[in-house]
């Protein structure tokens, strides 16, 4: 009946306000593709093979602009050079041309599916109407679009659009973007947005099922989370608060299964900064970074994994003869058994 309600009710939004931002976004993809386009030639910026051409291509006649960068990997075909995120990421802590790439990838995503796709889903009354599943939702890394791909983890979601992965950070250089996206979903007059949440939820679900005491004692005894593991990343008593939100970020990726990389990417910092993070959280929680292998051999056996409330879900790809599967699969399986069992407890409450 809660989740018919919501969908009923629909969500508010200040139409002028996601005009307004349309119209900024589409400024900044013009103020970033010049500067791209200077510096890559009169490219196409949404097409793969030119942008690979460019960047690892060597300078000659035929390709003035070629660069001459490291290939990463190629792509799923063989037929050429890979440009997806992953690859940018990690060109990122190298060459500045990366991270521009990323972050007009990122300005573009957010215009296509936050305005481009919204505003034409607006009702007459001024309100948006999404679906709601409550039958599960999607792992951390996936699903940003407005439309609806699988739900896995157990986690609500919603489509049409999703509003659930509404942006909430951005890269160094446009700071306020999200916020821009964000202020348009309004309270109706007379009314207020309340915004609720249960402290820290998966770490505490994560602490109970791997029984790791550095996190049980940290619960018990009120301890900050997020100081402790920058204390240990970076040698200081009292971290910065820019140390404790790089912490903070840490923690709650290694929860995920991220790799270094995905943490120094998310925080647009150095892969260096990202390893010393990451090598804090293992060297911490010992007993957890087992239990995540104990797991995973569970997983390998048997093929699927369970949450604390026994909900179980089966994982087929950990048999896949392609070792990405295999390791998508493992970071399915733990984000199954924490997310999970935190979506079980909120729909019990």
């Amino acid at each position: 009946p809660v989740m018919g309600d919501m969908m009923a009710e629909g969500v508010a939004v200040d139409v002028w306000k996601l005009r307004e931002a349309d119209t900024v976004l589409a400024g900044e993809l013009v103020i970033r593709g010049e500067s791209l386009n200077a510096q890559m030639g009169n490219i196409n910026l949404n097409s793969g093979a030119q942008k690979a051409d460019v960047l690892f291509g060597q300078k000659c006649e035929d390709n003035p602009f070629g660069m001459g960068l490291p290939v990463i990997k190629l792509t799923a075909s063989g037929s050429r050079p890979s440009v997806d995120g992953d690859v940018l990421e990690t060109l990122a802590q190298l060459y500045p041309i990366a991270q521009e790439l990323l972050e007009y990838t990122h300005v573009a995503k957010i215009k296509s599916t936050y305005t481009e796709g919204i505003l034409p889903r607006i009702h007459q009354n001024g309100r948006l109407y999404a679906y709601y599943n409550q039958a599960g939702g999607f792992e951390d890394r996936g699903g940003s679009g407005t439309g609806g791909e699988a739900p896995r983890s157990g986690r609500i979601s919603s489509s049409g659009p999703n509003l659930t992965n509404i942006p909430k950070h951005d890269p160094p250089s446009g700071p306020y973007i999200s916020k821009l996206i964000r202020r348009c979903f309004v309270a109706p007059p007379g009314r207020r947005l309340v915004v609720g949440d249960i402290s820290q939820e998966e770490f505490r679900v994560a602490a109970v099922l791997s029984q790791d005491p550095a996190m049980l004692a940290i619960i018990y005894e009120g301890r900050d989370w997020h100081s402790e593991t920058a204390q240990q990343a970076f040698g200081t008593p009292t971290p910065t608060a820019e140390q404790r939100y790089w912490g903070k970020t840490a923690n709650f990726s290694k929860l995920n299964d991220a790799a270094p990389s995905t943490i120094a990417a998310t925080l647009h910092l150095p892969r260096s900064v990202g390893q010393l993070l990451s090598d804090a959280f293992d060297a911490r929680y010992s007993r957890f970074i087992q239990w995540r292998r104990d797991e995973a051999a569970f997983l390998a056996e048997y093929g699927y994994v369970e949450t604390y409330y026994k909900r179980r879900r089966y994982i087929p790809g950990i048999w896949s003869s392609d070792v990405k599967q295999r390791a998508d699969s493992v970071r399915q399986g733990a984000n199954t058994e924490i997310q999970g069992t935190a979506a079980d407890i909120g729909k019990m409450a």
